[in-house]
């Protein structure tokens, strides 16, 4: 499963690099064919889907409940309000990103700083149910529930191995040629599917291994079949964190070879924003798209602003002083930047500084590339030797990278082999903190035993990508001051270019890597370790842990699949395939005009927070 994303931190991942923060070709792949289905039970509610267990263990025949929830109040509670508030409708937001999107085919990326815009133009099958949408109230944000988008409902039969989904009659695409505003229908989806399954550039290919068979037996329906039941197949098909959304097929037959260079190769999803033009460099706009099938609270239309202004600062401090000044709604601070935002803020009382504490969504940390799984693949061939990679581990400044540069203010933890947000599915703090232990003297032991010595140095070349993480490229230097103390360890590091660092690494080309991996579902936080998956960085895996992988993939007994990403955890940590990051918390500053901006259900991305937001200056003088 590739994965090519840097989010850190907990809740707020993607304002932490988010808000720092393409080619298909063909037809459709298969024709029309009928296919038994069962219906769908009409319901009042959104109500989230869950497949029953029957005594052999597979999910049986469910349905989801459509999506006719009853209109709240228009005067509904929303973040930013003091009590009940009206969202107030136009007006044009502005944010940052880090750098420009190094592709525009939203099957060509996975890098956030390009589907935060693919998000908001594209809609996807199912999504994660929010507290900003008028879903079930009983529904747990950050649970991975899932609830309606572009299926209205949908039923899981056959064993858990055929997904039915009944689409949506009002959702539509752009008003221009060459879709002309025409509805959705299964056959977008079936080549969306077939796209991101088979299409040369995409990046999504691994995700969709298991699908036997895909059809579309009428307008309004689409079918599945994989080839065995599947904890997580759900979250992958509304995986709201990656997945780039139904897209028509015409937009990119009409621009060839084009498609994927500019915003303008997004003109062919059913989102909340339609691409609104840009300046490489400089900045970006998506403007309200006013056929937007999904409602808010109250019912209301969505999204309520006319327009989201993305500004390209590559610089922190740029990006703080344009947040103080005004020409910035919101800042995703970075530690320790953020320890900034109590002075801010007593110099603009209006200012709301966030902070999402907690476990992290993914498991970053600098892959040891041992190279020989991939045939592009180059590596250093000392990393072969489990004895490195744990001396390495033991020499990561683990201490001082906590306590002295990122602070008790950041609320730093311990990460494992997988995201430890996913909890009881992960370690616990306690039970890392034992596991990764600060010991340069047995880490000199070990690397003298290996055969490297002050007059034979252990050489190691690192890459880390610019133009995402300054807190990141900090870490590595910390690190590489540690490993060369050591009189034994020669580390380079070597910032490149974040299009180039992608590159390598989908190639296998680096010796070490800075790189974030497994954010979403369970599933995806795991698979990356198998033998030959795209995104295994360290090229390492054992006949063990591919048997707890593929275990726990298809385990629908949450005991046994927990203890399942366990096991799995301490013998990866054991066999130190990377040094781990330490995770931080998510900080944000955000304007009081800015209303409705509340924090992402913690453990799934939800990038369609402009949707949902308004701009009010009532009372607000500065």
């Amino acid at each position: 499963m590739l994965r090519l994303t840097r989010k850190q931190g907990g809740g707020l991942a993607v304002f932490m690099c988010g808000l720092m923060t393409l080619m298909g070709c063909g037809t459709p792949a298969a024709t029309a064919t009928s296919v038994a289905t069962t219906a769908a039970p009409t319901a009042t509610k959104a109500a989230a889907p869950t497949a029953t267990t029957g005594s052999s263990g597979a999910p049986t025949a469910t349905s989801a409940a459509a999506a006719t929830a009853t209109p709240s109040s228009s005067a509904a509670v929303a973040f930013g309000c003091t009590g009940p508030c009206k969202p107030v409708e136009g007006g044009t937001f502005t944010e940052t990103n880090k750098s420009d999107p190094i592709t525009w085919n939203t099957f060509g990326t996975s890098l956030s700083v390009a589907q935060h815009q693919i998000h908001n133009t594209h809609s996807d099958l199912l999504r994660h149910c929010s507290v900003y949408l008028p879903d079930e109230p009983s529904i747990v944000p950050g649970s991975g529930t899932l609830c309606p988008n572009l299926a209205s409902s949908w039923t899981v039969t056959g064993g858990g191995t055929i997904w039915t989904f009944n689409l949506v009659k009002n959702a539509t695409f752009p008003a221009q040629a060459p879709t002309n505003g025409r509805a959705l229908n299964s056959s977008d989806v079936l080549y969306t599917f077939t796209q991101a399954r088979d299409n040369p550039v995409t990046v999504f290919k691994s995700y969709y291994t298991d699908i036997t068979n895909m059809q579309a037996p009428d307008p309004n329906t689409f079918v599945i079949t994989i080839d065995k039941p599947l904890a997580d197949f759900g979250q992958v098909v509304g995986n709201g964190d990656e997945f780039p959304g139904m897209v028509a097929p015409e937009l990119a037959a009409s621009m060839g070879t084009s498609y994927g260079t500019s915003q303008a190769s997004l003109f062919d999803g059913t989102g909340p924003f339609l691409p609104g033009g840009g300046t490489k460099g400089s900045s970006y706009m998506l403007v309200k798209n006013p056929k937007y099938f999904l409602s808010g609270l109250g019912g209301m239309s969505l999204p309520h602003i006319d327009a989201d202004r993305i500004l390209i600062i590559p610089d922190n401090t740029a990006a703080e002083a344009a947040f103080v000044t005004g020409q910035l709604d919101l800042f995703g601070a970075p530690p320790p930047a953020a320890q900034n935002g109590p002075r801010i803020q007593a110099a603009h009382p209006d200012i709301i500084l966030k902070v999402s504490k907690g476990l992290v969504l993914d498991a970053g940390g600098i892959f040891l590339n041992q190279g020989g799984m991939f045939p592009t693949a180059t590596g250093n061939p000392a990393f072969k030797d489990v004895r490195v990679r744990q001396a390495l581990q033991l020499l990561y400044p683990f201490q001082h990278i906590m306590n002295d540069y990122l602070g008790a203010a950041a609320h730093p933890s311990y990460t494992g082999c997988t995201p430890t947000a996913f909890q009881p599915y992960e370690l616990s703090q306690a039970e890392l903190k034992s596991l990764y232990v600060e010991d340069p003297v047995k880490a000199k032991d070990l690397l003298t035993q290996a055969g490297y010595s002050a007059t034979h140095p252990l050489v190691v070349n690192e890459i880390e990508e610019t133009g995402y993480s300054d807190t990141a490229l900090a870490e590595d230097q910390a690190l590489k001051a540690q490993l060369d103390a050591t009189g034994i360890v020669t580390w380079n590091l070597q910032p490149i270019p974040l299009a180039e660092g992608t590159a390598r690494s989908v190639k296998g080309t680096f010796e070490a890597l800075e790189r974030s991996a497994g954010s979403g579902g369970l599933a995806k936080t795991i698979d990356p370790f198998l033998t030959g998956a795209a995104e295994n960085f360290a090229e390492w895996s054992t006949p063990q842990t591919d048997a707890l992988i593929q275990a726990s993939d298809v385990e629908l007994d949450p005991a046994k699949r927990q203890q399942d990403f366990i096991d799995f955890n301490r013998i990866c940590i054991a066999a130190a395939p990377k040094i781990p990051a330490p995770g931080v918390a998510g900080f944000t500053l955000q304007r009081g005009w800015v209303k409705n901006l509340g924090l992402n259900d913690p453990g799934y991305n939800n990038e369609l927070w402009p949707s949902y937001l308004w701009i009010d200056h009532t009372g607000i003088s500065s």
